[in-house]
């Protein structure tokens, strides 16, 4: 008797010890796709907060199999109305699209080349240093899709309502007919 519970002990305790050892998680290894990902964003997202006088808050894609979409979130601690945010929201996809397409690296991987505004998500939040939103602005912008899409809170039903919606094409030439408006950085 003694020996059969000894036998169960031990079946049961190596058999823990296996199911331990098939269930500990492994270190994960980004891919060299999702390490040129990670890296160009990066890049980019800097060069945009520099450029654009935004701060990066975020950023993600569509990269399972190809690259199908790229994603950066920023902050703009300033009041947009939506002439401004439509040059900000047209001047960031350019420079996101141009320097994905500029990396020989990452073409290989691209779901299509190059790679264009329909590919690039960009959402850009408003709202003071206190997270708070500025009367009359707009509070959220952003670009999907090939989409651009201007939102403002409505303080009274405290939902964020769709003021404006047009495609890139057509920002893209709203925003070249105004050339003589001052740069995007003087806010």
């Amino acid at each position: 008797m003694r020996f059969l519970i000894l036998v169960m002990m031990i079946v049961l305790i190596s058999g823990c010890d296996i199911i331990k050892s098939r269930h500990t998680p492994k270190k994960y290894q980004l891919s060299k796709k999702e390490r040129l990902v990670n890296s160009a964003q990066s890049k980019i997202a800097q060069k945009l907060s520099k450029e654009l006088n935004l701060c990066p808050c975020g950023s993600g894609g569509q990269i399972m199999h190809e690259i199908e979409k790229l994603s950066l979130m920023f902050d703009c601690f300033e009041p947009l109305d939506t002439d401004r945010a439509r040059r900000l929201l047209v001047t960031a996809v350019e420079k996101f699209a141009e320097e994905i397409n500029q990396n020989e690296e990452l073409r290989p991987y691209l779901s299509n080349y190059p790679f264009e505004a329909k590919n690039i998500h960009i959402i850009i939040y408003i709202q003071d240093r206190k997270w708070k939103d500025f009367p009359g602005s707009l509070s959220v912008v952003r670009s999907e899709r090939g989409i651009l899409e201007y939102k403002m809170n409505d303080p009274e039903s405290q939902s964020s309502q769709t003021i404006c919606k047009e495609t890139f094409d057509e920002a893209l030439e709203k925003v070249h007919r105004r050339k003589e408006d001052p740069p995007l950085r003087d806010f």
